[in-house]
């Protein structure tokens, strides 16, 4: 995966806290077996939900690939 800061720092949740590298690795540990579609997804989803009614505050890109 290679991601801009965007995702990680994107404010949301219960605190409006940003997303966080812990939960980011999290998402990558938990659905890694998923087919590359499936993981999409699972990103956009997770990332959607945790940002709630907040306002996008930043780019998000992520790339990922299989190798």
């Amino acid at each position: 995966y290679i991601t801009t800061d965007g995702y990680i720092d994107q404010n949301g949740g219960k605190k409006g806290f940003c997303f966080g590298k812990t939960k980011f690795k999290d998402i990558i540990k938990e659905h890694h077996t998923l087919s590359m579609e499936e993981q999409k997804k699972v990103f956009l989803d997770k990332l959607s939900n945790y940002q709630g009614s907040q306002e996008t505050n930043d780019d998000i890109t992520l790339v990922g690939f299989k190798v």
